[in-house]
């Protein structure tokens, strides 16, 4: 997924967490899950909660920032 920063939705406040986690969506060549998130924040040193990645997923999704791929299990 590659964006710009112009497509940066104004309705969408920029917060710390919602830009790493775009960062790490615009930087991965292949879909990521919530938990690869994660462990990418935790290895780049900052800090989120699971719930808070799901929720800026959702949030991500509504507005067309990134798209979700489901995998039936």
């Amino acid at each position: 997924m590659k964006t710009t920063d112009n497509a940066w939705p104004k309705e969408i406040k920029k917060t710390k967490q919602r830009q790493s986690v775009l960062s790490i969506l615009q930087n991965s060549d292949v879909p990521l899950s919530a938990a690869d998130i994660y462990s990418e924040m935790e290895k780049g040193g900052e800090k989120a909660w699971m719930s808070t990645i799901y929720r800026i997923l959702e949030l991500f999704i509504k507005h067309d920032m990134c798209k979700c791929q489901s995998q039936n299990v």
